[in-house]
């Protein structure tokens, strides 16, 4: 989709929701965190750098993008949002607040989303705001909104899954004795960097310690168990999570008996991921499976995945967000078992049948 048509399109998208929120200005709040951008980025384009920004939507016309003034943000604004509306300010609340003034007259509701992820100080309650403007905080539904991805977008995160297929694809070149685990990072960001990524998270080990998002300068031994996950985000901002599992070796029985565990897990989530189901159901389905090993400690389960790198739903016993299609979920069954470590993972697409697993690669213990 051209940039001129996502940008309609997602205004449509939101001026619909502040219709059913009943909202007359819409305010969201976005950090440079990449668990945060995804606010922001929705409504103007802008993936926020260094530091906060917000992104203003009145009953007509585009967008007003906010960026602290004194920082390179309007540069970099300027370069890669599609809104028109871009203003450097020094007081990022008191400038909403006239910008709200200018959007609607009179009895004001505001909705706020995202501005538990802001600073403190940035408070509009304690801006100065007019005894007639009202504010509601629509953070969950406005994330809810934006987890049921529209046809393009979710060709972006299939674009997306590719990046992660081709760097995985790319590892076992890595895996050699005493090559060291810091080189299979380098490799990955290389070849996610050669095939387009517009930015990308990893996570890795290798023996018996857990995936840490910093590698270690451990040499491969023979018989060691590798885990590396990789999400990528493709053009468009896209967020996306393939996770593999390899092995320097023949792996032992107690290992592959783990692996088998977790790919039970894996199989019986994939089948839970259905309209109307919980995230909570999908996590007690996994749950169930890895907890008959005995001494299992299971893990991060999954969550959604967009704009942001992780979105609702959340895999976790008590959440009650119910799936619907066109969400993408990253299913991911952790088990630890002493010094074993398997984790595994794959991106789905929620739909009005079958999920869709997104990757090309099959999910298997890759021996090395």
């Amino acid at each position: 989709m051209a940039p001129d048509q996502t940008k309609a399109s997602r205004i449509a998208r939101a001026r619909r929701f502040m219709a059913e929120q009943q909202l007359d200005v819409l305010v969201v709040g976005s950090t440079d965190s990449i668990a945060s951008q995804g606010n922001v980025r929705f409504l103007t384009g802008y993936a926020t750098v260094f530091g906060v920004s917000l992104a203003l939507l009145g009953p007509d016309g585009d967008p007003v993008l906010l960026v602290p003034s004194g920082s390179f943000q309007k540069n970099w604004a300027e370069t890669t949002a599609w809104t028109t509306t871009i203003k450097a300010v020094p007081h990022l609340a008191a400038s909403a607040l006239e910008t709200i003034k200018e959007m609607a007259a009179g009895k004001v509701t505001v909705g706020l989303a995202g501005f538990e992820d802001l600073p403190g100080a940035l408070n509009l309650h304690d801006a100065g705001a007019p005894p007639g403007m009202r504010f509601v905080s629509v953070s969950a539904p406005f994330r809810l909104m934006r987890a049921v991805k529209t046809s393009d977008e979710i060709d972006q995160m299939r674009r997306s899954v590719v990046l992660a297929d081709a760097a995985l694809s790319a590892l076992p070149a890595t895996l050699q004795t005493d090559s060291p685990e810091n080189a299979l990072f380098a490799r990955a960001a290389a070849e996610l960097f050669s095939e387009g990524a517009e930015h990308f998270f990893l996570l890795g080990s290798t023996g018996a310690r857990a995936p840490a998002a910093v590698p270690a300068a451990r040499a491969l031994q023979p018989g060691d168990l590798v885990r590396f996950s990789i999400e990528p985000a493709g053009p468009g901002g896209f967020w996306t999570q393939t996770i593999r599992v390899f092995s320097l070796g023949r792996p032992s029985v107690e290992i592959q008996r783990a692996f088998d565990l977790c790919a039970a897990a894996l199989t019986q989530a994939e089948g839970r991921l259905r309209p109307g189901a919980t995230g909570g159901e999908v996590a007690q389905a996994i749950t169930r499976i890895l907890e008959q090993a005995d001494g299992a400690r299971p893990g991060p389960l999954g969550h959604g995945m967009g704009l942001d790198l992780t979105e609702p739903p959340f895999l976790q016993p008590e959440d009650e967000t119910r799936l619907e299609p066109g969400m993408v979920i990253a299913l991911h069954p952790y088990l630890s078992l002493g010094e074993i470590v398997i984790w595994m993972g794959d991106t789905y697409l929620v739909t009005e049948g079958q999920p869709q697993r997104l990757s090309g690669l099959p999910n298997e213990l890759v021996v090395v």
